[in-house]
């Protein structure tokens, strides 16, 4: 009797409908990774998220090709490599050592790798060294990447990939403008014009900063969560960055007449150094630190500076930091009232959190009077330098910078070179009249502080009855060496005056002396006699403004 169950079998499988001998399960693959391992800095372009790994079942008679494509909620920003037919940084293997056939970037936010042949049972695919842009993604998001394929079947659950938290780089910016004049001496750029140059130096302000996770400051070996190498199979393609994270420190409100300023050529802080620079370095192969200063007295006087402000900073900390004090010095450029100092991230580490603190130092160091040193508070902006692809890590230049009020409003006292003395009483009516003497006292020891010979001039300027507008209350002296006087008489210099004067000297070291008279020409009616008051002696504020600019 005829069997129509193996006829409509055997009819079926020659139509080409099924194949028993040919049948093929597909493979299933669910995403292994249920929570983020990595952050991503939101001030980034190319940050490296974790690795991606697929748990993979039913691949026992699976021979390939395979195919995976992912898609992540943020531009992929891969280096694209020449080595074919690989041709971006990215690395892909499966258990059983299967070599990568290509990896491609169909789209913006899209890397598709492709296996052309599995050679045995897989277990496991394993992508490393996915980097994306999360400079648009709010901080405190999730990158997210979905993988899907054309070969295998992956699971609904979880529907993508968590792979990295949205992070700032920096957690915690200081700012200390307090500075400080050691013994509470007086320090000014007139040193005479046959004397060496001033090398006494103040620390003007601080700066410290803390990065806010793991691996945020990078450095030029790019040690990330995979090795600076991608590896293609059994080829290896060289992927190292060219520069790692960079620091532009900008000091703003400066005194661009007659100081100098320095800065670390470079920090060392735990397992991080930093290294100056006056340009922003792109490729530290060929890039140029910034020079070490080489004066002798003026460097032991700076790094003596330095260690006392890094000693301060680190016992402010408990437990204590592990900070190096500067070996060197470098010079900040100056472009009118600002100066920035470029800090590129030369070693790090990617198992602790990164800090740094830099010290601004100043010097007077010309022999020729300074007359000011006004300056404005220290206000602070911190943020990371640009760079441009593919130089990893790239950073955009929109990043928002960080800010920081100072602790003190006052910064580096520094004393400018001048006196100020008042007369109290000048008068010239009722035919009294008053003669007044100014003398450049300077260069002699005055009240235990000695200052040096200096030439300068005073501008006194009258108040009271009788006085003129300005500028027609005032009366110079023109210049006076060291130890030379002007006299004066109140009646040339402002007559009918009843009241009193100030005089202003861009020099230390001024004293006055005042007589008042009647009856001139005559035997005297009446005569006094006094001394002017030295109401200042040139100490005011000088302050630097840090910011850490894009």
């Amino acid at each position: 009797m005829l069997d129509f169950r193996k006829v409509l079998l055997a009819t079926v499988a020659g139509l080409g409908f099924i194949s028993v001998a040919s049948a093929q399960v597909v493979p299933t693959c669910t995403i292994s990774n249920s929570a983020p391992t990595a952050y991503v800095a939101v001030e980034g372009t190319t940050e490296e998220v974790a690795t991606l790994l697929l748990n993979c079942t039913n691949t026992g008679a699976f021979t390939g090709p395979f195919n995976l494509t992912l898609t992540a909620n943020a531009p992929i920003t891969n280096q694209t490599l020449t080595a074919a037919p690989h041709n971006l940084d990215i690395s892909a293997i499966d258990s059983a050592a299967d070599a990568v056939t290509s990896i491609t970037q169909p789209a913006a936010n899209q890397v598709l790798i492709t296996f052309n042949t599995v050679t045995a049972a897989v277990t496991t695919f394993t992508v490393n060294g996915v980097r994306v842009n999360p400079s648009s993604n709010p901080v405190g998001s999730t990158i997210t990447i979905t993988p899907s394929s054309s070969t295998v079947q992956i699971a609904a659950t979880p529907a993508n990939w968590p792979a990295g938290f949205v992070s700032k780089t920096l957690s915690t910016v200081t700012i200390d403008g307090t500075g400080y004049v050691p013994g509470g001496g007086s320090v000014c750029g007139n040193t005479g014009t046959t004397a060496a140059p001033n090398t006494t130096t103040y620390n003007a302000s601080n700066v410290g900063l803390t990065a806010n996770f793991l691996d945020s400051l990078k450095s030029s070996g790019d040690a990330t969560s995979a090795p600076p190498t991608s590896t293609f199979g059994t080829t290896n393609v060289n992927v190292a960055a060219k520069v790692g994270t960079v620091l532009a420190v900008t000091f703003n409100n400066l005194n661009a007449a007659g100081v100098n300023y320095y800065v670390p050529q470079t920090i060392t802080a735990g397992n991080m150094t930093l290294t100056a620079y006056t340009a922003l370095p792109t490729n530290l192969a060929t890039a140029v630190p910034a020079t070490a200063t080489t004066a002798g007295t003026l460097t032991t006087n700076i790094l003596t500076s330095f260690g006392t402000a890094y000693t301060a900073y680190n016992t402010a900390f408990t437990p204590n930091l592990t900070l190096a004090t500067p070996t060197a010095a470098a010079a900040l450029p100056l472009t009118g009232t600002s100066g920035t100092m470029y800090y590129a991230v030369s070693a790090t580490t990617t198992t602790a959190t990164e800090f740094a603190f830099i010290s601004l130092v100043e010097n007077v160091p010309v022999p020729t009077a300074v007359t000011s040193f006004s300056q404005t508070a220290v206000a602070a902006s911190i943020s990371i330098a640009g760079q441009a692809s593919p130089a990893y890590p790239g950073i955009s230049a929109s990043a928002s910078p960080y800010t920081a009020t100072p602790t003190s409003a006052s910064s580096g006292l520094l004393t400018a070179c001048s006196t100020t003395l008042l007369f109290p009483y000048v008068v010239n009516t009722a035919g009294f009249d008053t003669g007044i003497v100014i003398t450049n006292a300077s260069g002699i020891a005055v009240g235990g502080t000695a200052t040096a010979a200096t030439t300068g001039s005073c501008t006194v300027t009258f108040y009271g009855t009788g006085a003129a507008t300005s500028p027609g209350n005032t009366y110079s002296t023109g210049t006076l060496t060291s130890a030379q006087n002007n006299t004066f008489a109140t009646s040339s210099a402002q007559p009918g005056l009843n009241g009193y004067a100030v005089a202003t000297c861009n020099f230390l070291g001024a004293h006055g002396y005042a007589f008042l008279f009647s009856g001139a020409g005559t035997p005297a009616a009446y005569a006094a006699d006094y001394l002017a008051v030295i109401t200042s002696s040139g100490a005011v504020a000088a302050a630097a403004n840090l910011s850490i600019l894009n």
